[in-house]
């Protein structure tokens, strides 16, 4: 790839600046159990990932076009509850699950459900060092400023762009065009750097900035694609 020179860079939040630190299965299960799920099934975990990721799919875009935001908390709350259910209409649910769901919805809010990309202090570091903007662009819901701030990032965030509250949801252009607007920068003078294929790498660069994909498990190596498999290698490719 060859060397870029932007004024801004942004970046996907879930999967790329910090990841599950367990599969989403294995963390709805370990919750569900304290609120009386009972089973003896050895693969639940992992059918319950597969659920969650139909359930998910399911659900359209985390976005509210036109909300008020004061509704957009308990819009998003909804919109989860939905999921969490879809995930486990095939199966056993907790016994409590109204408070199941209470629990599991406030812990991913906070670091005990994720853990940090290991390069992802030095890399936003360096950036800001080389004098760029950096912002995040997420469909990841409203609790990700909390987040960011409890992962000890967001001081090194110049903005954060958030689904439910732009109304838009990667791929759609008008999350990453209003992410430029905030950080005063035209589209092609900005680079964007996600997991997601559709999401991050076609949605960024059919909106106009130069876009590439964090590909660490090596999905897409066969691939003639603008792709990194570590934070750092970003870092050799920004002027």
């Amino acid at each position: 790839m060859h060397e870029l020179q932007v004024k801004a860079v942004f970046f996907d939040a879930v999967g790329t600046l910090f990841h599950l630190r367990a599969p989403v299965g294995e963390i709805y299960l370990e919750r569900a159990r304290s609120y009386g799920l009972q089973t003896s099934d050895p693969d639940l975990a992992r059918k319950l990932t597969e659920s969650f990721r139909r359930g998910f799919r399911s659900q359209g875009p985390l976005a509210f076009p036109n909300q008020p935001a004061d509704r957009i908390p308990a819009l998003e709350r909804g919109w989860w509850k939905k999921v969490v259910t879809a995930t486990f209409g095939p199966y056993q649910r907790p016994l409590d699950f109204e408070a199941f769901f209470d629990d599991l919805y406030s812990m991913f809010g906070t670091p005990g459900a994720w853990r940090l990309d290991p390069d992802a202090g030095r890399v936003l570091g360096a950036v800001k060092d080389r004098g760029m903007k950096i912002g995040v662009i997420t469909n990841y819901d409203s609790r990700v400023l909390d987040l960011l701030e409890s992962l000890g990032i967001r001081p090194l965030f110049d903005t954060v762009t958030v689904s439910t509250l732009v109304g838009a949801a990667k791929p759609h252009p008008l999350i990453f065009h209003e992410a430029c607007a905030s950080l005063s920068c035209l589209p092609a003078e900005a680079a964007h750097l996600g997991d997601d294929y559709e999401e991050d790498l076609r949605g960024a660069s059919q909106a106009g900035l130069h876009a590439f994909l964090y590909d660490p498990g090596g999905r897409y190596r066969d691939r003639n694609l603008p792709r990194i498999c570590r934070l750092a290698e970003l870092l050799e490719i920004l002027l």
